[in-house]
């Protein structure tokens, strides 16, 4: 089920937040609306700015939804599923990032607007 794509450990617990802003890719709407709402789930410290921690979270969550519904994912163990969520997310969270540094969008705090 979704709810279990969720629990990375033994403890049958799920951070709301990241399930909540995974789901998003499910409901009906307006893309934008659906990022603007996963958006204000991930912007932890609600400066309006998307760290890389906050991108590579939505992203983590986002596939963690798309894998446990796809069939792809069912001749493929739990740890190489998260392994393969886990480094599409970092790769992509890299890819946004570098392209506004290369830029010069970048700025200290690693995040963007």
């Amino acid at each position: 089920s979704i709810f279990f794509a969720f629990v990375r450990d033994k403890s049958s617990r799920v951070v709301a937040l990241e399930l909540a802003s995974g789901f998003t890719v499910l409901c009906g709407g307006r893309k934008s609306d659906k990022l603007e709402f996963a958006f204000d789930l991930i912007d932890d410290d609600k400066d309006g700015r998307l760290s890389r921690r906050g991108l590579w979270k939505y992203l983590r969550s986002f596939l963690t939804v798309l894998m446990s519904i796809s069939s792809a994912s069912a001749n493929m163990t739990e740890g190489h599923i998260y392994s393969a969520i886990d480094s599409a997310s970092t790769w992509a969270t890299a890819q946004v990032f570098g392209a506004e540094q290369d830029k010069g969008l970048g700025n200290n705090d690693n995040s963007s607007k």
